[in-house]
């Protein structure tokens, strides 16, 4: 009976643990300034299985092109202040439009959502490689294609753990990350 109780206990403890973690981060998506996609349709499922969300490119293109090619270095810490290193290179293919207003811009284990806004852009960096840990930034400032590091939120964890960030918090906390493009 005791050891029942004790499980129970710690497994609380546990809990409790990971949400204060969690809210001592800098918060992600409080200014973000657009309503960032469930993780599920679309970190995984548009590199790995061809996302019918995606578009064939069409005669619009982006206002603020990344550069086909490019190379995308994620380091810094994520939410629970795990280091993150990941490196992803974009491929030569034109990005796509999706019906959600972002552009998606194909990489070699990995992608990058740029959402275009009123004044600028926002844009996320995704390193899939690993589906166990999945590696994201959030950059919260225009991109600008002079400029060639950015800080950001940053997270990292399975598809079920991201989902869980994105389905218990109305904001999510992460980490302080960088992403360095070359």
């Amino acid at each position: 009976m005791k050891s029942a109780l004790l499980k129970s206990t710690l497994l609380s403890l546990a809990v409790l643990t990971t949400a204060v973690s969690l809210g001592s981060c800098a918060p992600a998506t409080s200014d973000f300034g657009v309503k960032i996609p469930a993780p599920s349709t679309s970190v995984t499922g548009s590199l790995a299985t061809g996302d019918s969300s995606a578009k064939k490119p069409e005669s619009r293109s982006p206002r603020y092109p990344i550069k086909a090619e490019s190379v995308w270095t994620i380091s810094g810490l994520d939410q629970n202040n795990n280091a993150l290193r990941s490196k992803i290179t974009l491929t030569a293919a034109p990005p796509r439009y999706r019906s959600g207003g972002d552009w998606y811009y194909d990489g070699d284990n990995g992608y990058i959502n740029l959402y275009e806004v009123q004044q600028g852009t926002r844009f996320q960096v995704w390193d899939i490689s690993n589906p166990e840990r999945l590696v994201v930034c959030f950059i919260r400032q225009s991109y600008n294609n002079a400029q060639t590091s950015y800080e950001g939120v940053g997270l990292s964890g399975s598809q079920e753990e991201i989902d869980g960030l994105f389905a218990k918090l109305s904001t999510v906390y992460g980490g302080s990350c960088r992403v360095t493009q070359s």
